[in-house]
């Protein structure tokens, strides 16, 4: 199964084993076709391991590429990580622009994909020091989001108000994001908040 041989190829990497990680995935390429079933998941998930690894100039290649081949259902997960890549690679703007073609992309219905697209769009103009603007794509993500979602956009006002020195707002959104991260079973997200707030709040 594919999906077992990325598990495997992700915990080589995290190990410390990249080379490993990528002798892997190149016995994937070698054992697939373009056009089956598990291309598309071997794709994004070389994809990731690219951003992962922090080599994002080969990251932005591989969902440029992805994307000049992509079926209409497919381009809003690729625009998403190309959103991604450029937020990670401090490029704000070109993140701002995928995100804007990702949301072009999805239907209203789609809620999951709206929350993320919201979140991400919010954080990057959070980054950007569009502080006005991130709070209202953040706010629009709460309301479509589950657990998931909401604890990162809970997490991310939080910062968006600790970076305007509202620290009442800002251990609010940490209280309310924590709650979401254990909901969802990601009880090491919430540690990550509890470490955040013990550098803030000191």
């Amino acid at each position: 199964m594919i999906e077992e041989k990325i598990e495997t190829a992700f915990d080589a990497f995290e190990n410390g084993e990249v080379q490993q990680a990528y002798r892997l995935f190149d016995e994937m390429k070698s054992e697939l076709e373009t056009g089956h079933d598990d291309y598309s998941t071997y794709q994004h998930a070389l994809g990731y391991l690219y951003i992962a690894d922090q080599k994002f100039d080969e990251a932005r290649e591989h969902y440029l590429a992805m994307l000049e081949d992509a079926e209409a259902d497919e381009r809003p997960s690729i625009l998403h990580q190309l959103g991604t890549v450029e937020q990670l690679d401090s490029e704000f703007s070109q993140a701002e622009d995928y995100f804007r073609q990702e949301a072009a992309c999805l239907s209203d219905d789609d809620h999951a994909a709206m929350a993320a697209n919201y979140y991400a769009h919010g954080y990057t103009m959070m980054l950007s020091g569009d502080y006005r603007t991130a709070l209202r794509l953040l706010q629009q993500s709460l309301e479509k989001a589950d657990d998931d979602i909401r604890a990162h956009a809970e997490r991310a006002l939080g910062e968006l108000f600790a970076a305007q020195n509202d620290m009442t707002q800002a251990r609010d959104h940490f209280t309310a994001a924590k709650k979401h991260f254990r909901a969802s079973g990601d009880h090491l997200g919430a540690e990550e908040i509890e470490m955040l707030e013990s550098i803030i709040f000191e």
